[in-house]
Protein backbone atom coordinates (compact mmCIF):
# COMPACT_ATOMS: atom_id res chain seq x y z
CA UNK A 1 0.00 0.00 0.00
CA UNK A 2 1.14 3.29 -1.17
CA UNK A 3 0.23 6.68 0.20
CA UNK A 4 1.04 9.99 -1.52
CA UNK A 5 -0.30 13.46 -0.07
CA UNK A 6 0.54 17.59 -0.82
CA UNK A 7 1.00 18.10 3.13
CA UNK A 8 4.72 18.51 3.01
CA UNK A 9 4.70 20.34 -0.14
CA UNK A 10 4.96 23.96 -0.68
CA UNK A 11 1.44 25.31 -1.38
CA UNK A 12 2.80 26.83 -5.10
CA UNK A 13 3.96 23.47 -5.94
CA UNK A 14 1.29 21.66 -5.04
CA UNK A 15 -0.37 21.04 -8.36
CA UNK A 16 2.68 20.31 -9.77
CA UNK A 17 3.66 17.83 -7.44
CA UNK A 18 -0.19 15.90 -7.68
CA UNK A 19 0.16 16.58 -11.62
CA UNK A 20 3.75 14.49 -12.24
CA UNK A 21 4.35 12.80 -9.24
CA UNK A 22 0.74 10.87 -8.45
CA UNK A 23 -1.59 11.20 -10.95
CA UNK A 24 -0.78 8.24 -13.44
CA UNK A 25 -3.85 8.96 -15.52
CA UNK A 26 -5.07 11.99 -15.29
CA UNK A 27 -3.04 15.59 -15.66
CA UNK A 28 -4.59 17.98 -13.30
CA UNK A 29 -4.59 21.18 -14.69
CA UNK A 30 -6.07 24.23 -12.70
CA UNK A 31 -7.67 24.16 -9.21
CA UNK A 32 -11.53 24.40 -9.05
CA UNK A 33 -11.05 26.14 -5.83
CA UNK A 34 -10.21 29.58 -6.50
CA UNK A 35 -6.74 29.54 -5.67
CA UNK A 36 -6.68 28.43 -2.35
CA UNK A 37 -3.83 26.30 -1.44
CA UNK A 38 -4.65 23.04 -2.58
CA UNK A 39 -4.07 19.48 -0.43
CA UNK A 40 -4.96 15.90 -1.21
CA UNK A 41 -4.24 12.27 0.03
CA UNK A 42 -4.19 9.53 -2.70
CA UNK A 43 -3.93 5.84 -1.08
CA UNK A 44 -3.24 3.23 -3.91
CA UNK A 45 -3.93 -0.70 -2.68
CA UNK A 46 -2.66 -3.02 -5.39
CA UNK A 47 -3.33 -6.36 -6.03
CA UNK A 48 -3.21 -8.83 -9.01
CA UNK A 49 -4.08 -7.16 -11.96
CA UNK A 50 -6.13 -4.52 -10.30
CA UNK A 51 -5.87 -1.82 -7.92
CA UNK A 52 -8.02 0.17 -5.46
CA UNK A 53 -7.14 3.97 -5.50
CA UNK A 54 -9.02 5.99 -2.51
CA UNK A 55 -7.88 9.80 -3.26
CA UNK A 56 -9.74 12.87 -0.71
CA UNK A 57 -8.87 15.95 -2.45
CA UNK A 58 -9.57 19.98 -2.80
CA UNK A 59 -11.31 20.24 -5.93
CA UNK A 60 -9.51 20.35 -9.57
CA UNK A 61 -9.76 20.06 -12.87
CA UNK A 62 -8.36 17.34 -15.26
CA UNK A 63 -7.88 15.88 -18.40
CA UNK A 64 -6.88 12.79 -20.07
CA UNK A 65 -6.03 14.30 -23.92
CA UNK A 66 -5.75 11.76 -26.82
CA UNK A 67 -1.78 12.16 -26.90
CA UNK A 68 -1.45 11.18 -22.89
CA UNK A 69 -3.57 8.24 -24.19
CA UNK A 70 -0.79 7.16 -26.80
CA UNK A 71 1.78 8.11 -24.67
CA UNK A 72 1.24 6.44 -21.26
CA UNK A 73 0.17 3.14 -22.27
CA UNK A 74 -2.41 2.84 -19.65
CA UNK A 75 -5.48 0.64 -21.23
CA UNK A 76 -7.57 -0.33 -18.29
CA UNK A 77 -11.46 0.17 -17.10
CA UNK A 78 -12.13 2.02 -14.17
CA UNK A 79 -15.22 1.57 -11.13
CA UNK A 80 -15.74 4.93 -9.93
CA UNK A 81 -17.59 5.19 -6.99
CA UNK A 82 -18.03 9.11 -5.76
CA UNK A 83 -18.32 8.97 -1.57
CA UNK A 84 -18.27 12.74 -1.16
CA UNK A 85 -18.49 16.01 -3.50
CA UNK A 86 -19.82 17.14 -6.93
CA UNK A 87 -17.88 15.16 -10.08
CA UNK A 88 -18.68 15.52 -13.49
CA UNK A 89 -16.90 13.52 -16.65
CA UNK A 90 -16.81 14.49 -19.91
CA UNK A 91 -15.78 11.21 -22.07
CA UNK A 92 -14.70 11.65 -25.57
CA UNK A 93 -17.15 12.87 -27.69
CA UNK A 94 -20.40 12.19 -25.07
CA UNK A 95 -21.44 15.77 -22.93
CA UNK A 96 -20.33 16.29 -19.84
CA UNK A 97 -22.04 13.59 -17.07
CA UNK A 98 -22.88 14.27 -13.38
CA UNK A 99 -21.62 11.68 -11.07
CA UNK A 100 -23.91 10.39 -8.51
CA UNK A 101 -23.28 9.82 -4.67
CA UNK A 102 -23.03 6.19 -4.15
CA UNK A 103 -23.35 5.51 -7.86
CA UNK A 104 -20.80 3.18 -9.80
CA UNK A 105 -19.80 4.65 -12.93
CA UNK A 106 -17.25 3.20 -15.49
CA UNK A 107 -14.75 5.23 -17.38
CA UNK A 108 -11.85 3.57 -19.70
CA UNK A 109 -8.70 4.84 -19.66
CA UNK A 110 -8.50 4.58 -23.70
CA UNK A 111 -10.51 7.01 -24.95
CA UNK A 112 -9.79 10.79 -24.09
CA UNK A 113 -12.23 12.56 -20.92
CA UNK A 114 -12.20 15.98 -18.76
CA UNK A 115 -13.36 15.97 -15.42
CA UNK A 116 -13.98 18.61 -12.87
CA UNK A 117 -14.43 17.81 -9.40
CA UNK A 118 -15.24 19.76 -6.31
CA UNK A 119 -13.48 18.94 -2.65
CA UNK A 120 -14.48 15.75 -2.77
CA UNK A 121 -13.56 11.98 -2.05
CA UNK A 122 -13.09 8.81 -4.73
CA UNK A 123 -12.75 5.22 -5.01
CA UNK A 124 -11.49 3.31 -7.92
CA UNK A 125 -11.49 -0.51 -8.38
CA UNK A 126 -8.69 -0.02 -12.07
CA UNK A 127 -8.70 -3.56 -13.69
CA UNK A 128 -6.05 -4.55 -16.90
CA UNK A 129 -8.48 -4.14 -19.89
CA UNK A 130 -6.31 -7.55 -20.55
CA UNK A 131 -7.45 -9.02 -17.67
CA UNK A 132 -10.73 -8.54 -18.20
CA UNK A 133 -10.76 -9.38 -22.23
CA UNK A 134 -9.25 -12.86 -20.52
CA UNK A 135 -12.41 -13.11 -18.34
CA UNK A 136 -14.96 -11.58 -20.08
CA UNK A 137 -14.58 -11.12 -23.47
CA UNK A 138 -14.29 -8.37 -25.85
CA UNK A 139 -16.07 -5.34 -25.11
CA UNK A 140 -18.25 -3.51 -27.51
CA UNK A 141 -19.16 -1.12 -25.01
CA UNK A 142 -18.09 0.14 -22.02
CA UNK A 143 -21.50 0.93 -19.85
CA UNK A 144 -21.55 4.75 -18.51
CA UNK A 145 -23.29 3.92 -15.29
CA UNK A 146 -24.13 0.28 -13.48
CA UNK A 147 -27.62 -0.06 -13.41
CA UNK A 148 -27.86 -0.27 -8.95
CA UNK A 149 -28.73 -4.39 -8.25
CA UNK A 150 -27.40 -7.02 -5.86
CA UNK A 151 -24.20 -7.65 -7.92
CA UNK A 152 -23.56 -3.75 -7.93
CA UNK A 153 -24.28 -3.06 -4.38
CA UNK A 154 -21.74 -6.12 -3.52
CA UNK A 155 -19.05 -4.08 -5.22
CA UNK A 156 -19.66 -0.76 -4.09
CA UNK A 157 -19.49 -2.65 -0.42
CA UNK A 158 -16.24 -4.04 -0.85
CA UNK A 159 -14.40 -1.65 -2.59
CA UNK A 160 -15.77 0.66 0.28
CA UNK A 161 -14.33 -1.77 3.17
CA UNK A 162 -11.34 -2.60 1.38
CA UNK A 163 -10.34 1.34 1.39
CA UNK A 164 -11.85 2.03 4.79
CA UNK A 165 -9.67 -1.03 5.77
CA UNK A 166 -6.60 -1.19 4.04
CA UNK A 167 -3.95 0.35 6.69
CA UNK A 168 -5.25 -2.24 9.16
CA UNK A 169 -4.39 -5.39 6.98
CA UNK A 170 -1.15 -7.07 5.91
CA UNK A 171 0.03 -7.20 2.53
CA UNK A 172 -1.42 -10.32 1.80
CA UNK A 173 -5.07 -9.65 2.93
CA UNK A 174 -5.16 -6.37 1.23
CA UNK A 175 -4.10 -8.21 -2.35
CA UNK A 176 -6.81 -10.86 -1.41
CA UNK A 177 -9.62 -7.89 -0.65
CA UNK A 178 -8.56 -6.28 -4.30
CA UNK A 179 -8.62 -9.99 -5.89
CA UNK A 180 -12.54 -10.25 -4.30
CA UNK A 181 -13.38 -6.70 -5.52
CA UNK A 182 -12.28 -7.57 -8.92
CA UNK A 183 -13.92 -10.82 -9.52
CA UNK A 184 -16.53 -8.85 -8.48
CA UNK A 185 -16.26 -6.45 -10.82
CA UNK A 186 -15.76 -9.47 -13.55
CA UNK A 187 -18.93 -10.60 -12.84
CA UNK A 188 -20.84 -7.39 -12.96
CA UNK A 189 -19.20 -6.55 -16.23
CA UNK A 190 -20.43 -10.31 -17.58
CA UNK A 191 -23.63 -9.63 -16.31
CA UNK A 192 -24.34 -6.15 -18.03
CA UNK A 193 -23.25 -7.32 -21.27
CA UNK A 194 -23.88 -10.47 -21.56
CA UNK A 195 -26.99 -10.38 -18.85
CA UNK A 196 -25.77 -13.20 -17.39
CA UNK A 197 -21.82 -14.23 -15.38
CA UNK A 198 -20.53 -17.40 -14.99
CA UNK A 199 -20.48 -18.18 -11.32
CA UNK A 200 -17.55 -20.81 -12.13
CA UNK A 201 -15.21 -17.88 -13.09
CA UNK A 202 -15.96 -15.93 -10.28
CA UNK A 203 -16.24 -18.19 -7.45
CA UNK A 204 -14.04 -16.28 -4.98
CA UNK A 205 -16.21 -13.21 -5.64
CA UNK A 206 -19.44 -15.15 -5.51
CA UNK A 207 -18.41 -16.77 -1.98
CA UNK A 208 -17.47 -13.27 -0.55
CA UNK A 209 -20.46 -11.81 -1.78
CA UNK A 210 -22.79 -13.93 -0.48
CA UNK A 211 -21.06 -13.59 2.73
CA UNK A 212 -21.82 -10.02 2.68
CA UNK A 213 -25.23 -10.62 1.40
CA UNK A 214 -25.44 -13.09 4.62
CA UNK A 215 -23.86 -10.79 7.10
CA UNK A 216 -26.40 -7.74 5.81
CA UNK A 217 -29.50 -9.98 5.79
CA UNK A 218 -29.24 -12.57 8.42
CA UNK A 219 -31.76 -10.93 10.92
CA UNK A 220 -34.35 -12.00 8.91
CA UNK A 221 -36.15 -14.98 9.68
CA UNK A 222 -36.95 -15.47 6.11
CA UNK A 223 -33.44 -14.69 4.48
CA UNK A 224 -32.04 -18.26 2.51
CA UNK A 225 -30.44 -19.43 -0.21
CA UNK A 226 -32.86 -18.82 -2.57
CA UNK A 227 -32.90 -14.79 -1.70
CA UNK A 228 -29.17 -15.38 -2.56
CA UNK A 229 -29.50 -16.90 -5.65
CA UNK A 230 -32.07 -14.06 -6.47
CA UNK A 231 -29.78 -11.12 -5.62
CA UNK A 232 -26.54 -12.67 -7.13
CA UNK A 233 -28.16 -13.72 -10.14
CA UNK A 234 -26.35 -17.31 -9.88
CA UNK A 235 -27.56 -20.84 -9.64
CA UNK A 236 -27.98 -22.66 -6.67
CA UNK A 237 -25.84 -25.43 -7.03
CA UNK A 238 -23.11 -22.67 -8.57
CA UNK A 239 -23.76 -21.27 -5.01
CA UNK A 240 -23.60 -24.07 -3.27
CA UNK A 241 -20.13 -24.90 -5.08
CA UNK A 242 -18.48 -21.66 -3.51
CA UNK A 243 -19.11 -22.81 -0.45
CA UNK A 244 -18.39 -25.97 -0.42
CA UNK A 245 -14.72 -25.12 -1.97
CA UNK A 246 -14.59 -23.49 1.62
CA UNK A 247 -16.11 -26.51 3.43
CA UNK A 248 -18.66 -24.48 4.43
CA UNK A 249 -22.28 -25.09 3.86
CA UNK A 250 -24.73 -21.93 2.76
CA UNK A 251 -26.81 -22.98 5.66
CA UNK A 252 -24.52 -23.21 7.94
CA UNK A 253 -22.84 -19.38 6.91
CA UNK A 254 -26.41 -18.57 7.66
CA UNK A 255 -27.20 -19.92 11.07
CA UNK A 256 -23.20 -19.01 12.14
CA UNK A 257 -23.91 -14.97 11.03
CA UNK A 258 -27.18 -15.68 13.06
CA UNK A 259 -25.80 -17.03 16.60
CA UNK A 260 -22.91 -14.56 15.83
CA UNK A 261 -25.32 -11.70 15.95
CA UNK A 262 -26.90 -12.82 19.06
CA UNK A 263 -23.52 -13.42 20.81
CA UNK A 264 -22.91 -9.57 20.20
CA UNK A 265 -26.06 -8.49 21.46
CA UNK A 266 -25.81 -10.46 24.35
CA UNK A 267 -22.35 -8.86 25.60
CA UNK A 268 -24.04 -5.46 24.64
CA UNK A 269 -24.49 -3.54 27.90
CA UNK A 270 -27.26 -1.31 25.84
CA UNK A 271 -29.00 -4.55 24.70
CA UNK A 272 -29.06 -5.85 28.45
CA UNK A 273 -32.90 -5.18 28.81
CA UNK A 274 -33.37 -7.46 26.03
CA UNK A 275 -34.89 -11.11 26.87
CA UNK A 276 -33.08 -13.89 25.91
CA UNK A 277 -36.74 -14.90 23.54
CA UNK A 278 -35.76 -11.47 22.33
CA UNK A 279 -32.29 -11.43 21.36
CA UNK A 280 -33.38 -14.50 19.60
CA UNK A 281 -35.70 -13.30 17.10
CA UNK A 282 -33.95 -10.45 16.55
CA UNK A 283 -30.99 -12.20 15.06
CA UNK A 284 -33.58 -14.54 12.85
CA UNK A 285 -34.33 -17.27 15.07
CA UNK A 286 -38.27 -18.16 15.44
CA UNK A 287 -37.76 -21.22 17.56
CA UNK A 288 -36.14 -20.79 21.05
CA UNK A 289 -35.66 -24.31 21.71
CA UNK A 290 -33.60 -24.54 18.17
CA UNK A 291 -31.68 -21.05 19.55
CA UNK A 292 -30.23 -22.23 22.37
CA UNK A 293 -29.22 -25.91 21.07
CA UNK A 294 -27.12 -23.66 17.82
CA UNK A 295 -25.98 -21.01 20.62
CA UNK A 296 -24.46 -23.83 22.57
CA UNK A 297 -23.00 -25.69 19.60
CA UNK A 298 -21.24 -22.87 18.52
CA UNK A 299 -20.00 -21.28 21.79
CA UNK A 300 -20.09 -23.93 24.08
CA UNK A 301 -22.44 -22.32 26.49
CA UNK A 302 -25.90 -21.33 26.75
CA UNK A 303 -27.20 -17.66 25.98
CA UNK A 304 -27.97 -17.53 29.19
CA UNK A 305 -24.30 -18.76 30.61
CA UNK A 306 -22.70 -16.20 28.23
CA UNK A 307 -24.50 -13.54 28.81
CA UNK A 308 -23.51 -14.28 33.19
CA UNK A 309 -20.39 -14.40 31.69
CA UNK A 310 -20.06 -11.40 29.89
CA UNK A 311 -21.24 -10.00 32.90
CA UNK A 312 -18.87 -10.96 35.64
CA UNK A 313 -16.32 -9.73 33.10
CA UNK A 314 -17.95 -5.93 33.01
Amino acid sequence: MATHATDAVPAGQRIAFWRDGVMRRLAPIADADNGAAFRARLNLIQGDGAEIVDVVSDGWRAERDARRCRRDGYDDISFDLLVSGRLSTAHGPDGPRRHHLNELTLLDTARPLETVRSRHRNISLIIARDGILEAVGALSRVPGRLQPHGLVSLLKSQMRMTADLASGLSPEERVLAVRIAADLAMAVLQSETQGAFDPEQFSLGLFEGAQMLIARKCTDPEFGPAEIVMVLGCSRAALYRAFAAHSLSVAAAIWGARTEHASHLLASPRHAGLTIGEIAFRSGFVDHTNFNRMFKRRYGLTPQEARHSHRATM
